[in-house]
């Protein structure tokens, strides 16, 4: 056949194809045409063959994961989201409250309140005289401290009284210690009865008292729970007798930690400062709901996580932040053993935690050891002039509030919550999902449902009015009530005041 010509040939019925190369044509080119004709096809196939690995990689990874994270939790046998009976477990007598709160913002004069509130009785407040514990040494599973200046002299439905009775409903086996004051106490009780009774001052105080508080902080003062005492504003260099502002001189002195706790009361303690500022009508803060305690008490120091995105960071990350806290405030013998033990906090996820406001939870043993540790220069109550063998580390700026918070995170062995349980605890503008957004947390649902069901709090359970927009939320542990700004103040207290707000934390609307 002539070269250059193309033929047919047939083969078992089959036409084939055959190509001549013409002599003189570049093999290698038409060669590399051929070739690449093909590729179109193959590489279609690779790309959609890559695709499909990568997806299978993912449901192998995802599935994985999800394996890993319910035999992480395989101990959660039934729904991880407690129940509405769980969060408030007794029924409020509101009708009392609505009275009560609303006369005290109307001044309204009240009618037969002696004949009411039994103020003809009245417990001493000196000690704790309970009997739902057989053993006289035993002691209370958490002491909640109540510290107001100004106590007795509140007027019977004030904010502040509700927020002890969120206590009182919420946790009615605590033992309740009311630190006060009684240089400016204010009798209120009528002068003719005075003279009749011939009460001492801190019988009036009692007395008064008793008949001020709402109806389970009233029957828990009745039970023997409650005991009231009046701090020796000198010894803890506090500016007067009825002045506790910068009240964090008294927490950093070791004395505190034991002179005032009695035998009967918690290693585990739960703190409100409330009244601290006398310009201010309204508590620091109010607890929500019931929790778990044995799912706190594993826990050196809790409060209300900082917010990252806050002008207190000044545009760092809170391991940077709490690392620069930490040089800034302390003089040490060498700081490369605290600032790796630093690092390792807040590659965790621990946030800084300022002990100010809203609630805060302690342990007290690990809070005396802090103390020790690192003491402040001044406010410590013991000698701590100069560095030495026995001394590694001195605290050497006023306290802010972050004095426990950095202490912890530089000191080994201590446990801290992350930013994430924290804000399960309280909550101040910085809800826990947004928490986890800046300190990290669970990437499922379902363990996110179930860290916070281990706090008693339902994952994303609250629709909230945040800036006109409907966000889901989860209602924490506490609210702590002191906003930064007017802004933020305004934007928590709508929010706040939201419908499943108010059902998860009923004693949020008598407090604003």
């Amino acid at each position: 056949m002539p070269t250059g010509t193309t033929s047919l040939h047939s083969t078992r019925g089959l036409k084939k194809r055959t190509t001549s190369i013409p002599h003189g044509s570049n093999d290698t080119s038409i060669s590399r045409s051929i070739r690449t004709s093909k590729p179109k096809i193959n590489g279609s196939k690779k790309t959609a063959a890559s695709i499909r690995n990568l997806i299978i990689i993912c449901i192998i990874f995802y599935a994985g994961m999800m394996i890993i994270s319910f035999e992480a939790h395989g101990h959660v046998t039934e729904n991880p989201v407690p129940s509405m009976k769980q969060l408030i477990p007794i029924s409020l007598n509101h009708d009392d409250y609505k009275y009560n709160y609303q006369t005290y913002h109307s001044e309204t004069e009240r009618i037969g309140e002696e004949d009411e509130n039994g103020l003809n009785f009245f417990p001493v407040l000196e000690n704790y005289d309970f009997d739902s514990y057989s053993n006289e040494n035993e002691r209370c599973p958490i002491t909640v401290v109540y510290i107001h200046p100004h106590f007795a002299n509140l007027k019977r439905g004030s904010p502040s009284l509700f927020a002890i009775e969120s206590i009182a409903v919420l946790m009615p086996k605590a033992c309740i210690v009311i630190q006060t004051s009684q240089c400016s106490f204010e009798n209120q009780t009528p002068k003719a009865e005075q003279e009749l009774q011939h009460l001492s001052l801190l019988n009036s105080i009692y007395k008064q008292s008793f008949s001020i508080v709402e109806e389970e902080t009233h029957d828990m003062m009745d039970r023997g729970q409650v005991r009231m005492t009046f701090l020796n504003h000198t010894k803890y260099n506090l500016p007067a007798c009825d002045d506790f502002s910068h009240f964090s001189r008294a927490l950093m002195n070791v004395e505190y930690w034991r002179d005032e706790f009695g035998q009967r009361d918690s290693e585990t303690v739960m703190m409100v400062q409330d009244g601290l500022d006398r310009q201010k009508d309204s508590p620091s803060a109010v607890l929500c709901h019931s929790f778990d305690l044995e799912a706190l008490r594993k826990f050196a120091f809790v409060a209300t996580p900082l917010e990252q995105n806050g002008n207190i960071f000044s545009g760092v990350d809170h391991c940077t932040f709490i690392k620069d806290k930490w040089t800034k405030s302390t003089a040490t013998t060498s700081s490369s053993s605290w600032l790796a033990n630093i690092q390792k906090a807040c590659l965790k996820g621990v946030a800084p935690m300022p002990s100010q406001s809203g609630f805060t939870l302690q342990n007290r043993i690990a809070m005396r050891r802090a103390i020790e540790t690192c003491p402040h220069h001044q406010w410590s109550g013991m000698n701590v002039n100069v560095l030495g063998k026995d001394r590694d580390c001195i605290w050497q700026e006023e306290d802010d509030g972050l004095y426990f918070s950095t202490v912890f995170a530089a000191m080994s062995g201590v446990v801290l919550p992350t930013g994430a349980e924290a804000s399960y605890f309280s909550v101040k503008e910085m809800w826990p999902e947004q928490a986890m957004a800046n300190y990290g947390g669970p990437f499922f649902t379902f363990n996110r449902q179930v860290l916070a069901g281990e706090l008693t709090c339902i994952y994303e359970g609250a629709n909230v009015i945040v800036q006109g927009r409907k966000e889901k939320h989860t209602i924490p542990i506490s609210f702590d009530l002191g906003w930064t700004t007017n802004q933020s103040k305004g934007t928590m207290q709508t929010a706040v005041m939201s419908h499943d707000v108010i059902a998860q934390c009923p004693f949020i609307k008598y407090v604003l």
